[in-house]
């Protein structure tokens, strides 16, 4: 992916080229350029991406910066306000080798839970150091030791020096076609599917006292606040083929019986083998608790299939022919789980530009291959 310092920045579009002035390292951007990046994609996805038209002639926040575990820069974060109101968040390369934007969604900035981080480190007796980006989603504080706290989970993970992120798309000839006025682009497809939810878990963990499945429902867990990224990701997609069951006491219900039948542990981790055997299995479960725990029925058999690698193509023809997918984001020291609901395609370039995914309650687009590896699991219906 390439950047041009031209004059389509005060256009629409912005791509940086291999050209750099003298006060900056040939692979670094500046916070400056960064932001005026930011300004004309915020521009740009207003206009294109028909979720984001309030952000037209938006305003952006002081950029804040995330660093790769080496001490490298690795993005920028620019909340994004209307009217002062803010309306969600851009990420931004650091650096010219990767592509121009990592992700935007109309979340608040995670950036905006560091004092949450901090008073949890505190307490735990960890001191806090730069904020970390190594891929999709890991937004993250650095506590030393190669460990860093989650932004958005609160939880402690291990990370690795280094880190190779697969970025497959070149965006240059599909988003240097602006003009004036207009911000739009050539042959682009924007797909996505109506009726997925977007949500996450809001029970709480750690009663020791109750066991499953008493605790199926808004109940407190046996485990750990969190209930896994795993069984969220996929009750989101069960809840699209069960709408009966789109309620918040149902989707505390869904994810309780998934974090049971996929086999997570206390903390919320799980094996890709057992979340496709828990899909498999949720109907089952799910009935055999009817009557006495839930009560509304399920009426679809679910069968799930594990592709440890696929393609572009893979992902459209899940969202063209509406079925939303799970896919698993690998970064060192990072798994996480999300639902694929939509993709924005660039019919020039021939590839994917960004993923439409629901994040938990956060929906969000991230850049294609910005990941170390991933993996895919694709839901069906009998």
């Amino acid at each position: 992916m390439q950047w041009k310092l031209v004059s389509v920045l005060l256009l629409g579009l912005l791509v940086l080229s291999s050209s750099s002035s003298a006060t900056v390292p040939s692979k670094d951007v500046s916070p400056a350029l960064a932001e005026k990046v930011a300004r004309s994609y915020v521009q740009w996805i207003a206009v294109n991406i028909p979720d984001f038209k309030e952000w037209r002639d938006a305003t952006l926040g002081k950029p804040v910066t995330y660093y790769f575990p080496n001490g490298e820069k690795s993005a920028y974060e620019f909340a994004v306000f209307k009217n002062g109101k803010n309306v969600g968040f851009i990420l931004v390369s650091a650096r010219k080798d990767m592509p121009p934007v990592l992700e935007f969604s109309k979340a608040k900035p995670p950036s905006w839970k560091l004092e949450k981080v901090k008073e949890l480190a505190e307490k735990k007796g960890y001191k806090t150091g730069r904020l970390l980006y190594y891929g999709a989603l890991t937004y993250s504080v650095d506590i030393g030791n190669g460990k860093a706290i989650s932004l958005k989970d609160m939880k402690v993970r291990k990370y690795l020096i280094n880190v190779k992120l697969q970025f497959t798309n070149n965006l240059e000839s599909s988003l240097g076609k602006s003009s004036i006025g207009i911000y739009t682009v050539d042959g682009l497809v924007i797909k996505s599917i109506s009726g997925v939810p977007a949500w996450t878990s809001t029970d709480y963990g750690g009663a020791y006292y109750i066991d499953y499945p008493d605790n199926v429902g808004p109940a407190s867990d046996p485990w750990d606040d969190w209930d896994g990224c795993a069984a969220i990701a996929a009750s989101m997609i069960i809840a699209y083929y069960e709408p009966q069951l789109q309620d918040d006491w149902n989707r505390e219900a869904i994810i309780d019986v998934l974090h049971h039948t996929m086999n997570i542990d206390y903390n919320g981790g799980s094996y890709w083998w057992d979340q496709v055997e828990g899909i498999k299995n949720f109907k089952e479960e799910w009935d055999s608790l009817t009557g006495w725990i839930v009560s509304d029925p399920v009426y679809h058999d679910f069968t799930a299939t594990f592709y440890e690698e696929f393609s572009s193509y893979d992902i459209i023809t899940e969202v063209n022919t509406n079925h939303p997918f799970m896919l698993g984001i690998e970064n060192p020291g990072s798994a996480h789980a999300v639902t694929g609901v939509g993709y924005v395609y660039s019919q020039e370039s021939g590839d994917i530009l960004y993923i439409k995914v629901h994040d938990g309650d956060e929906v969000k687009y991230i850049t294609n291959g910005n990941w170390q590896d991933a993996d895919m699991i694709k839901v069906r219906t009998t």
